[in-house]
């Protein structure tokens, strides 16, 4: 080989047995299967039974962030979506597959957002049992949207 001068001179030099880097080598892999591929798989069979498990009704967020109700299932792996606000229905033909999330397992159905804040629900509506704050606007008379006088200085 052309490098074999540098591998004479390393096994000169090392006290190590021969064995040694290979099985270094076999246990590093073998961690990595365990702390990457295994995992993997088990979440894979999570996101699998919660597909086969969706039926009419079901609240699911999309991996684009839509959330609704599962109307039909379809047998050609695909789901219809109902993602429209109540007496305004807007259904969606979606992949199974694009289906991250099933709300009605998560936390109860009530998904609320980082500063636990209730957010849209799945009929479009801000979930009513959860406080919600109502801001009022008061107008002044400096603001400019409202304010009927008209400025003659631009």
């Amino acid at each position: 080989m052309m490098f074999d001068f540098l591998l004479d001179d390393a096994a000169a030099t090392s006290s190590l047995p021969e064995w040694v880097v290979p099985v270094v080598v076999g246990v590093f892999l073998v961690g990595f299967v365990f702390i990457t591929i295994i995992p993997n798989r088990k979440r894979q069979k999570q996101q699998q039974q919660m597909l086969n498990e969706l039926k009419p009704g079901t609240r699911v967020a999309t991996i684009g962030g839509l959330m609704g109700k599962v109307v039909t299932v379809n047998s050609d792996g695909t789901v219809e979506i109902d993602i429209g606000a109540k007496g305004c229905p807007v259904v969606i033909v979606i992949t199974r597959q694009a289906i991250a999330y099933n709300l009605d397992a998560i936390q109860g159905g009530v998904p609320t957002g980082t500063n636990g804040a209730p957010t849209q629900t799945a009929s479009g509506d801000v979930d009513s049992e959860a406080p919600v704050e109502e801001k009022k606007e008061e107008s002044t008379a400096e603001d400019p949207i409202v304010n009927d006088k008209e400025d003659d200085s631009i």
